[in-house]
């Protein structure tokens, strides 16, 4: 029901009226109730010389819903939506997984070789490479690199562009070396491999998440992914409950 006016709640929705009325000066709260309007057409437009008639209209054109395509298409959608949610889930598991691999393996070992510095070391890089895709409004795949913050929480299509304390996993590393196609830079030459190595030897001295908190996380997103799917499922047995009825009526 639309809010009380008396209890000082403005009513947002527009009231109905049994009959036509014209609006004083636009407000539909004032409509000219002494003077009903009749369906024709405007004065100003002249008389019409030929005498209004119905139209017979074909289904297609009257109820749009039930050409070919649009069931099926419908039907794509949804079966797209479960295909994807089940590749979000199969990802969760394997995080899973790789989480609880990480909460049996020992401490790891201090990675060897000088520190190195994001800003002064690996931002040049990126900036002078990657920065005209991975930047700013210039996010491709929703990646953006001019931070660690950013590769570290990645991007839409590959998720984290680099997984800290292991460089050999990550996206960022794998794309820049081939191992993963198209390589990066996208259309350009590929970097040498002794700023792959620097940039390797930065993620590989990022402090790694603690294993708990991973396990955490990953139960979380597969708990998730689960509900989402049972919901994508249903979207889809609802869909096809609604075309069956519409065929049928």
């Amino acid at each position: 029901m639309p809010p009380d006016p008396d209890e000082g709640t403005a009513n947002l929705l527009p009231p109905i009226f049994g009959e036509t009325y014209l609006f004083i000066r636009g407000d539909e709260r004032n409509p000219d109730k002494e003077h009903p309007l009749t369906p024709g057409v405007p004065a100003v437009l002249g008389k019409l010389q030929s005498e209004i008639k119905p139209v017979e209209l074909s289904l297609a054109a009257y109820y749009p819903d039930m050409r070919d395509f649009v069931p099926r298409d419908l039907l794509d959608q949804a079966r797209q939506r479960i295909s994807e949610v089940e590749r979000k889930l199969d990802k969760s598991r394997a995080e899973l997984l790789s989480a609880q691999r990480a909460m049996a393996e020992p401490n790891r070992q201090e990675p060897t070789g000088p520190p190195v510095d994001f800003k002064t070391e690996i931002v040049p890089i990126l900036e002078q490479r990657c920065f005209n895709c991975h930047q700013g409004r210039n996010r491709k795949s929703g990646l953006s690199v001019a931070s660690e913050k950013e590769i570290l929480s990645g991007g839409s299509k590959s998720g984290p562009a680099a997984i800290q304390g292991k460089s050999s996993e990550s996206p960022l590393i794998q794309y820049l070396r081939g191992e993963k196609q198209p390589r990066m830079p996208f259309n350009g030459p590929a970097l040498p491999e002794e700023q792959i190595g620097l940039i390797a030897r930065w993620i590989d001295r990022l402090p790694p998440k603690d294993p708990a908190l991973l396990l955490r996380e990953a139960e979380t997103r597969i708990q998730v992914g689960e509900k989402e799917i049972a919901s994508a499922r249903v979207a889809l047995t609802s869909i096809e409950a609604r075309i069956a009825a519409e065929n049928a009526k």
